[in-house]
Parts: structure tokens; sequence; C-alpha cells
């Protein structure tokens, strides 16, 4: 059995400015590898924002959402992980499905669905 580094991350994001949360994401993914994380967690809607939504049309909610695994956030997500060899996770309940990570294709996710696995759900 070895240490993993794990990171958990709560930061400020800005509603419903993806560019700008992921932006942050990509950030706080450098800094973390650096410190050699292997695993870093982020909080639930951190690249859509959280509590504007509830004042959204549906049709506002829709352009906000992306499909898992082919969106663009998930795919910036990927390759953040293959850059550095880290796996990340984000609550994606607000795109339908409960949580999504993104790992490099080298490494094992993390609720063991195998090493070729690059973006599998965990609860």
């Amino acid at each position: 059995m070895r240490d993993i580094r794990v990171a958990t991350v709560q930061f400020q994001h800005r509603p419903g400015d993806k560019s700008y949360n992921l932006a942050r994401v990509r950030d706080f993914v450098t800094d973390a590898a650096q410190s050699r994380v292997e695993i870093i967690a982020f909080p639930e809607m951190c690249l859509t924002g959280y509590w504007h939504v509830r004042n959204l049309s549906r049709e506002e909610v829709e352009a906000l959402a992306e499909p898992i695994p082919d969106g663009e956030s998930t795919q910036e997500l990927l390759r953040l992980s293959r850059e550095h060899g880290m796996t990340t996770g984000r609550d994606s309940s607000s795109a339908g499905t409960t949580a999504d990570c993104t790992t490099p294709t080298s490494s094992p996710c993390p609720t063991g669905a195998g090493p070729a696995t690059a973006s599998c759900t965990f609860s």
C-alpha cells in the first residue's frame, strides 16, 4: 500500500462564466501538480456556478449544460489530467449525472474502473 496525495478545492466562482471558472480550475490543478497531488476534487457546479441557477429559465440552464464526456469542459479536464498525471473530480449533478472524474488513461480511476478509463462515475 502507498500513500496518495489528495487535494480538495473551494473557490469563489463567477455565476455562468465557465471560461473564468475553468481558468481557476486550471490554476488549481497546475499548483497541485507542483505539490505532486494525484487526485483533486472540486465543488459541485464549480464550472457553471451554483446559487444563480435557481433563477434561470430552463433554456438558460440548458445553455450552461454540456454532455459528459464529450463536452468542452470535460475534455479540458481530461487534457489537464493527462498533462499533469492527476485525476480530477467534480460534481456534475446539473448536467444530469451524479458525478464524474477524469483520469489520465495510464492511471486507474479511483473507483476501480480500470486503467484505460478516461471518464468514470463515482458517488
